[in-house]
């Protein structure tokens, strides 16, 4: 909460209380609000918006929220993805809403437009969601989640496309890193594939330390 000036107390009952002129972090609409350690930081319009789409985020999970769901798994899923890319705080962060990667709007904001696509897609629970092999086949950068971007592949087709170098490969690949002949960018163009993917498959073979 954000105060702009301080109005002092005022009678309030039988009670004093604090008054201030307080900006919202939001919509920054300064308005004058008694100050309390349990106050929320935002204005009560902002304030009703985010409590009416807890409601609707809550309506909208078709139950799958509780572990006996047939899709608790799916919805788990979901929710990871978006903080992923979203919430500072949530593990996974850097790798994805620092680095720029979203989620589109149908699928942040509507839990059941995200299960309907991925029912008519293939999903089953031997199965994971895949940004990566769309978008870099149509040079979308940042990446996205969205409908024409993502796939369900099985955890075995992701090792495959994980994996990519042989172990000779990622030893030649070490080597040239041991001794500055190529960088990781270079490597990965060379084997179409990722720099992460360069870093983690050399790491035995070599002493040089990269930054992921």
């Amino acid at each position: 909460m954000k105060i702009i000036k301080d109005l002092g107390t005022k009678q309030v009952g039988k009670r004093t209380q604090r008054f201030a002129l307080v900006e919202c972090p939001k919509c920054k609409v300064v308005e004058e609000r008694r100050v309390r350690s349990d106050c929320s930081e935002l204005c009560r319009a902002c304030a009703m918006k985010q409590a009416g789409k807890k409601r609707a985020s809550k309506e909208d999970s078709q139950g799958d929220t509780v572990k006996t769901s047939p899709y608790f798994r799916l919805y788990q899923i979901w929710r990871g993805m978006k903080r992923r890319c979203t919430e500072p705080n949530a593990m996974g962060y850097n790798l994805y809403g620092a680095k720029g990667v979203t989620v589109c709007k149908e699928w942040l904001e509507s839990y059941t437009a995200f299960k309907t696509w991925s029912l008519a897609n293939g999903y089953t629970d031997t199965m994971t969601i895949d940004k990566d092999e769309l978008c870099e086949a149509n040079n979308i950068s940042p990446k996205i989640y969205s409908p024409s971007t993502c796939i369900w592949k099985s955890r075995e087709e992701n090792s495959v496309t994980n994996l990519k170098l042989t172990e000779e490969q990622a030893k030649a690949c070490a080597k040239l890193l041991e001794d500055k002949l190529a960088t990781p960018e270079e490597l990965a163009t060379k084997y179409n594939c990722k720099r992460r993917t360069i870093l983690n498959r050399t790491s035995k073979y070599r002493t040089t330390k990269y930054k992921a």
